[in-house]
């Protein structure tokens, strides 16, 4: 697939007009209100997710549908033709499912989380429950490492993905798609039956950090209804669960938390509370985003990652590529898939946009007489969070149409 990309003309004008933007709102002093428009589309939906989850029975039928059809997609990758265009493993794995699970990150925030398949298989598979609280604990309940304790490994396993995706073909390959679907099953419930809580979820799953990343963004999420009732709790049941309903998954405690990211939408603790003080709502993606405690060095790196990643894939659909490949493949010495070039500029392209972005980062601070590097670089990478979103939405659901 090539596209011939828009006149330069269109760029150039762009760039005049985000230049004066920026001059315009670098004099303008901004007020920060922390509300957003109160259409009634986004009033809407915290509703109906809020009546979703306090009907057990609706939740649960949408997470046994959604195993089901994961489980269909795995029958139809192993033992179904391997044409692709005539796979629904294919068609609704990468066509549909990763075109609409970018956009639901916007409007509902983690929502997909707590209907994601891999999760409830794998609870089945170490608990032989779905959803409420397990009278066995197969778990050794390990802690996991501190220094891994961060979404390093995600960034790693998010580059494999997208390796297998754009250099290996596993999106016109329906065994494949189906082989990647049972490892990430099998490696949610290893992580169950080893560690404490879902720390696959909070740590490590390259697919739930990407939705977490972009809920930054999202205009509802599950979140207190009076802060002050929070802060006079003294049970916390939202982070230690009680008798019927587990801890939450991933260590929030919901009345002091400034980062929702992590939250995958579970609904333990809307169960969980005793005041009833946990729902749905709306919210704006300012406090989320311009705060330099509600980003760590690992999530920057895994925008820059995520941003690198989205560019070279737009790169690969240029007219220039092939011919650039094909030239470079003769330094290399590679045939056949080319591989090993298509690699390497895989890899240099996450380089050059992290060393570019360091040396943004650096002169910045000069320019600004800022006194901590770490703190610039945390709080400048989240301008590359709307880029790397707008591009996944454009170029997915150009497949998607």
């Amino acid at each position: 697939m090539t596209h011939q990309g828009l006149p330069v003309v269109f760029a150039e004008t762009g760039l005049i007009i985000l230049l004066l933007l920026l001059i315009v709102s670098a004099i303008k002093k901004q007020k920060s209100s922390g509300k957003i428009f109160k259409l009634s589309l986004f009033t809407f939906i915290p509703k109906f997710l809020t009546k979703l989850f306090t009907q057990k029975l609706v939740l649960l039928t949408l997470k046994v549908l959604f195993a089901g059809i994961f489980l269909l997609i795995i029958i139809a990758g192993l033992f179904g033709t391997q044409i692709a265009e005539r796979n629904i493993a294919t068609t609704l794995t990468w066509t549909i499912w990763w075109s609409t699970v970018v956009l639901i990150g916007v409007f509902l925030g983690s929502f997909w989380c707590s209907i994601c398949p891999w999760d409830t298989l794998a609870n089945w598979i170490s608990k032989q429950t779905i959803w409420l609280k397990s009278k066995r604990d197969y778990s050794l309940n390990m802690t996991v490492p501190r220094k891994f304790r961060n979404i390093s490994i995600a960034s790693f396993l998010f580059i494999i993905l997208s390796w297998f995706e754009l250099a290996w073909g596993i999106t016109i390959s329906p065994y494949a798609t189906a082989i990647l679907s049972l490892m990430i099953v099998f490696m949610a419930s290893a992580s169950i039956l080893i560690f404490e809580r879902k720390a696959f979820c909070q740590y490590f799953c390259p697919i739930g950090r990407t939705i977490g990343i972009y809920s930054k963004l999202s205009f509802t999420r599950i979140q207190p209804i009076d802060a002050n009732i929070c802060l006079n709790c003294t049970t916390l049941e939202c982070f230690h669960g009680n008798t019927s309903i587990e801890p939450c998954p991933t260590n929030i405690t919901l009345g002091l938390a400034k980062d929702h990211s992590y939250c995958i939408s579970c609904g333990n603790c809307i169960y969980s509370c005793p005041s009833a003080n946990v729902s749905w709502q709306t919210t704006s993606a300012r406090n989320e985003i311009y705060n330099e405690s509600k980003i760590n060095s690992s999530e920057s790196w895994f925008l820059i990652i995520l941003y690198s990643l989205t560019l070279f894939h737009g790169i690969t659909m240029l007219p220039f590529w092939e011919e650039m490949v094909s030239s470079t493949a003769v330094l290399f010495n590679d045939s056949g898939r080319l591989l090993t070039t298509f690699s390497f500029f895989m890899i240099s392209t996450i380089l050059l946009v992290a060393v570019l972005f360091k040396l943004t980062v650096r002169l910045s601070s000069f320019v600004l007489v800022s006194s901590s590097l770490g703190r610039d670089f945390r709080m400048l990478s989240i301008v590359l969070l709307p880029l790397a979103l707008s591009y996944h939405i454009a170029h997915n659901f150009t497949h998607f149409f």
